[in-house]
């Protein structure tokens, strides 16, 4: 997974490579009017801190 923010169109895109290797983007989902991205405090979350967010809020559900 890798995320981005589109700051002109208030979107968070999570890009989704299943062989993992960046090659190609084999889905994406974009969430209008959400910025996953953003610390809040001037700088950007990195892909990890955003699914360890995700995880620690109950909003992103792992099989264990």
């Amino acid at each position: 997974l890798s995320f981005e923010y589109d700051s002109a169109t208030i979107t968070t895109k999570i890009n989704i490579d299943v062989e993992g290797d960046g090659s190609a983007i084999d889905q994406r989902i974009e969430l209008q009017g959400v910025d996953l991205v953003d610390d809040g405090a001037g700088g950007h979350y990195t892909d990890a801190q955003i699914i360890d967010n995700l995880v620690a809020s109950g909003q992103l559900n792992t099989d264990s």
